[in-house]
């Protein structure tokens, strides 16, 4: 949606939308991950289950999701600037809705570029390091207290340094089903909110160019 009210939008605000999902870009992992920690166990430091000392996986999600914005708005920016918006106002005029017009031809039109969003986002955050060891930390590798991979690979490395190939081949291990559950995902979601179910989403990943 922020991809698409910064192109589509005539608001003055639709130039700041498109700078905010690239702002991420240029903000270090350890500083995002400081803030989050800091902020939020400030404020939530009374409420265990929200406290990101008690239970980090909450802001961990939304420090990926923050910092990995602009691989998957981008794509699709680049992908809706190929659209005619004369496909947008011929629905519009025959009667379709607004969010009609997203879910039946912006959706199918730019569902590779979602896909090609969502593969780089993956692969970011199944190798995301710095964010991951200061809301994980170093604790964070122990059964009662589950952490992202690189915090465990980490740990495992510094105390058994001949681990690296098991490691390596952990890490490979966690790409693969990271891109594989993230595509998956994907493809269901579009699927669901397309309406042309999950053997039309298929056809469209695979023949349509934008």
């Amino acid at each position: 949606m922020a991809a698409y009210s910064s192109l589509r939008s005539n608001s003055r605000l639709s130039p700041l939308v498109e700078v905010l999902t690239v702002i991420p870009m240029v903000v270090p992992g350890i500083a995002v991950g400081i803030g989050y920690f800091h902020l939020f166990h400030s404020l939530f430091k009374s409420v265990p289950p929200l406290d990101p000392m008690v239970n980090p996986s909450l802001y961990l999600v939304l420090a990926y999701a923050s910092r990995r914005l602009t691989y998957t708005s981008r794509p699709i920016i680049a992908s809706l600037q190929k659209i005619s918006p004369s496909l947008e106002e011929q629905a519009l005029n025959l009667g379709a809705r607004a969010l009609r017009v997203i879910r039946t031809i912006i959706l199918p039109l730019t569902l590779n570029p979602m896909l090609v969003g969502v593969l780089l986002t993956a692969l970011h955050v199944s190798t995301e390091f710095s964010v991951s060891v200061v809301l994980a930390g170093a604790h964070g590798v122990s059964a009662s207290h589950p952490a992202p991979i690189t915090p465990v690979i980490l740990g495992a490395l510094t105390y058994n340094p001949l681990s690296i190939h098991v490691m390596s081949a952990l890490l490979i291990a966690t790409l693969v089903a990271s891109i594989t559950a993230s595509v998956a995902t994907m493809l269901v979601a579009s699927a669901i909110v397309s309406g042309l179910g999950l053997k039309g989403v298929l056809v469209l990943a695979r023949g349509v160019r934008v």
